[in-house]
This record gives C-alpha cells, structure tokens and sequence, in this order.
C-alpha cells in the first residue's frame, strides 16, 4: 500500500482491501495500519446501543417512561455526564438502596439520617446531588406532557442536551479518551 502511494502516485483512500469477516481482522488490520502510518477505515457495523450519546438519551427516556425508578436514574448519572465524583454516586446509590428512594421520593429532599449529626453534612451533600440530576429532569418530564408529537419530544431533547451542555462534556471524554491512548 505505501509503495502505491508513494510510486504509483495513488491516494490512500484509492485502496480498498476486502474481506470476508471483517470483525476478525480489524483490530489486526488497525494495528498494522498503525504501525506502518497508513490511515485506515473499517466499515464494520456497531451496535447502536454503544454509542454514549444514544445510551445518555435512552436514558433520559427511560427516567420518564419509568417514573424516576431508582435503576433508570442511577443508570443515567453513572454514564458520567452528572459531573459527580464516583465515591459520591456510590454513597447515593447505597443512600437509596437502603430508604428506597424512588419515583416521587426522588423530588423531595432527602429526610433518613438528617437527625444524626454524624450523617447531616453526607445527608446535605446528597441532596445538592439530587437536585442537581433531578430538577432538570423533572422539568423536561414536565415538558412532554406539554408537547407529545415526535417533533415536539425531539426539540424539547434537543434543548435539554444542550442545556446539560453535552457536546462540552463529550469532548471533554474524547479528550480524556486520547490521553489514555484509547482513541
């Protein structure tokens, strides 16, 4: 490929190599590629469920389709786009497990444990957490049941994402990704 390039006065893009099972060669293929300098692109299909921004907005979805059930909104702050520290979402998580927080206790501050002075100031810090994710959620919730139409669900998404400042956020991941050498 690279004498191609280099002699024949081809483009990488001129190349196409095809085979038969792609999904066992590729991460061979992208090695390669790799370590030769040659750009490549696999068109390999890939489940739509892999990717970040669907799973956030399948998410978003399934908070108000299930009414705020503990799984859905622990499912959505544990994508990573919350802005919460990991320790925190697991003392949330086991918070909630052990008051069975759900579907409307998830509107209303957090009340077990406030009365322990050795627990209030964990018990406060929750509830900053809670409000954060849930308020905007609830609005949005809120919204639907303004606007049902496709057209109107999509815009009122739209504009949530873009309230969460989403597109900030994926880039900060991408960033962290290519640092780790994962991109």
């Amino acid at each position: 490929i690279r004498k191609l390039v280099e002699n024949e006065n081809l483009r990488y893009r001129d190349i196409s190599i095809i085979t038969k099972n792609i999904s066992q060669y590729s991460s061979l293929v992208r090695a390669i590629f790799d370590r030769y300098d040659i750009p490549v692109f696999i068109d390999e299909k890939r489940d739509l469920n892999q990717n970040i921004i669907v799973q956030y907005v399948l998410s978003i979805l399934d908070i108000i389709i299930n009414n705020f059930s503990l799984e859905s909104v622990l499912g959505y702050i544990k994508l990573g786009f919350c802005d919460i520290d990991k320790d925190e979402i697991f003392k949330l998580e086991n918070y909630c497990i052990k008051w069975g927080i759900k579907q409307n206790k998830w509107k209303k501050d957090f009340i077990y444990e406030t009365d322990r002075s050795d627990k209030k100031q964990e018990i406060e810090r929750l509830n900053e957490i809670r409000k954060q994710v849930i308020e905007p959620l609830v609005k949005l919730q809120g919204d639907f049941k303004q606007d049902k139409t496709a057209s109107g669900i999509t815009k009122l998404l739209y504009s949530f994402l873009q309230n969460q400042d989403i597109e900030n956020k994926l880039n900060i991941k991408i960033k962290e990704l290519e640092e780790k050498g994962l991109v």
